[in-house]
């Protein structure tokens, strides 16, 4: 049984502003999406205005981090802005991929910032960036909404056993299946993880593909929450690791990603994903159980570890890449590869239960690996 280590930790609740209901307004759908069911509006998040704001009082700016505002842009211009009261100057907008940042400068610290406009007035709390957060630590990063426990705890297993990850935070997204406090409970309960972030985001992710067409451009969460805890917290760890529950990093040489990503070229260390399968009839299934695979399978998108202090770390990050870093061919994807857990899904994007099973065979290689780290409870 493992010891359950004292580890620094803490669950924070992201609060967010709407756009004010008396103005009637909810946000319209990307220009490129072709809404095909009204279904679309219930996963669409049409009434966030911004996600969270962010103060650096190293230079003096306020960071706000918002879905693409669309219509709402015109809002945003009449609005006047405070901090603490304070009459805040117009803010400097830029539009990035999914997501908008308003950006004030020179102005003092505060807690809450409001927006008044239109005969309405709206707060919105404000975090302070924080070096000490993550200082020095392998960070593994991910969001997750509703994944079992057991592949959460074996998950951080292995990417410490693996690649010597000694801190973890998770954006949970809206979960239903158990509470915040069972979710911290089962991240200090892993050996060798120092500090543990649970972050609770209630926002709505994005519609799927049975909602619109080119429904991913409307899946602005996970590409702004990333930038925005970038910022806030992850810009002075040692390295972060941008990793899913269902994936699993692999070196061909058996080096860690965090050990080879501290002397890679702009720091930044890319692997491309290769979907296992498990057997189907079990009741419940682990990560171990993927050892099958479909020859000719497509390969996955990739994934990365980022050094803060590199070049790379300059630019915008992406889900599975960084801008102008993503398809350059001096960033190694041959070294790193990751083990894309099939059947390790709820399945809220689409049904990951239904595969080719006859056209599979069994992979030797990962059953290997798969059994050194998960030695105690593999299965024969």
């Amino acid at each position: 049984m493992e010891k359950e280590l004292v580890v620094t930790q803490t669950i924070t609740r992201l609060t967010s502003l709407t756009i004010p209901p008396e103005l009637g307004l909810r946000r319209d759908p990307p220009p490129r999406a072709k809404v095909t069911s009204e279904a679309f509006w219930d996963l669409y998040d049409s009434t966030t205005l911004f996600y969270t704001a962010i103060y650096d009082a190293v230079v003096r700016q306020l960071h706000v981090f918002a879905p693409p505002m669309l219509n709402f842009s015109l809002v945003v211009k009449r609005a006047q802005f405070y901090l603490n009261g304070q009459k805040l100057d117009a803010p400097h907008v830029i539009h990035a991929e999914k997501f908008d940042q308003l950006i004030f400068v020179n102005i003092p610290s505060g807690s809450i910032l409001t927006m008044a406009v239109d005969g309405t007035e709206s707060a919105m709390p404000v975090l302070s960036c924080d070096s000490a957060r993550f200082a020095g630590r392998r960070v593994v990063y991910t969001m997750s909404r509703n994944n079992d426990l057991a592949w959460i705890k074996d998950w951080m297993i292995w990417n410490q056993q693996m690649h010597k990850a000694d801190a973890v935070l998770i954006v949970d997204n809206g979960t239903t299946a158990y509470e915040a406090d069972e979710l911290a409970a089962t991240l200090r309960s892993v050996a060798g993880y120092n500090r543990a972030e649970v972050m609770q985001v209630p926002s709505r992710y994005g519609p799927d593909i049975t909602t619109a067409h080119r429904a991913q451009d409307g899946a602005f969460l996970q590409t702004a929450l990333m930038n925005a805890f970038w910022m806030l917290w992850l810009r002075y760890a040692r390295a972060v690791l941008n990793v899913d529950v269902d994936e699993l990093i692999v070196s061909a040489s058996g080096e860690a990603i965090f050990d080879a990503v501290e002397s890679a070229t702009f720091g930044l260390v890319m692997a491309t994903g290769h979907w296992r399968y498990a057997a189907p009839g079990s009741p419940v299934v682990r990560h171990r159980d993927h050892t099958l695979m479909l020859p000719g399978d497509t390969a996955c998108p990739p994934k990365y570890c980022l050094r803060p202090d590199g070049l790379a770390a300059r630019q915008t990050l992406k889900v599975h890449g960084v801008k102008n870093f993503k398809r350059v061919p001096f960033v190694n994807r041959e070294h790193f590869t990751f083990l894309h857990c099939r059947n390790i899904s709820t399945s809220w994007k689409y049904d990951r239960s239904k595969c080719d099973y006859g056209a599979m065979v069994e992979d030797s290689e990962t059953k290997t690996l798969l059994k050194q780290v998960y030695s105690e409870t593999i299965r024969e």
